[in-house]
């Protein structure tokens, strides 16, 4: 999406380790797909947004899991939109059908992981935390995500 940030106006702000200390034992396409939707919501929220920084941050949590972080600047998340934020068919944004959250919490708790969202208690804008193990359980015999959505 370096292009599209480029056209918007958004800084975008990496803190990555080596990949060797990130690397984690989860289904690629669908572990990709949870990431991607958060940084795209990010994305749609700045483009909109007067100032456009985007922190996104890896990290290890200790020797057993992983953690992606991703603050934007934007207007952050109404409070009593909190409770609802992951909810199937639940959106803010005109247009939007409430998918893109839902399936990304249900990815990464397929994968044994958390996310959260939250205001920046630092600035402005919103907070994503997304926690996965190091070693998923994904691969157990079980239907993709997706496809048990609910």
């Amino acid at each position: 999406h370096e292009e599209q940030m480029r056209q918007a106006g958004i800084n975008c702000e990496l803190s990555l380790p080596p990949p060797e200390q990130t690397a984690i034992a989860a289904d690629r396409r669908l572990s990709f797909q949870a990431c991607r939707n958060v940084c795209v919501n990010a994305l749609q929220i700045l483009a909109g947004s007067v100032k456009k920084d985007l922190r996104i941050a890896i990290e290890a949590v200790g020797q057993e899991r992983l953690r992606l972080t991703v603050r934007d600047s934007g207007p952050g998340i109404r409070p009593e939109h909190l409770p609802q934020l992951f909810d199937v068919f639940f959106t803010t944004r005109k247009g939007g059908v409430g998918f893109g959250l839902a399936i990304t919490r249900k990815i990464v708790e397929e994968h044994g992981g958390t996310i959260s969202a939250a205001n920046n208690p630092d600035s402005m804008g919103a907070v994503f935390t997304i926690e996965l193990p190091r070693q998923s359980p994904i691969g157990q015999a079980r239907p993709p995500a997706a496809a048990r959505l609910k």
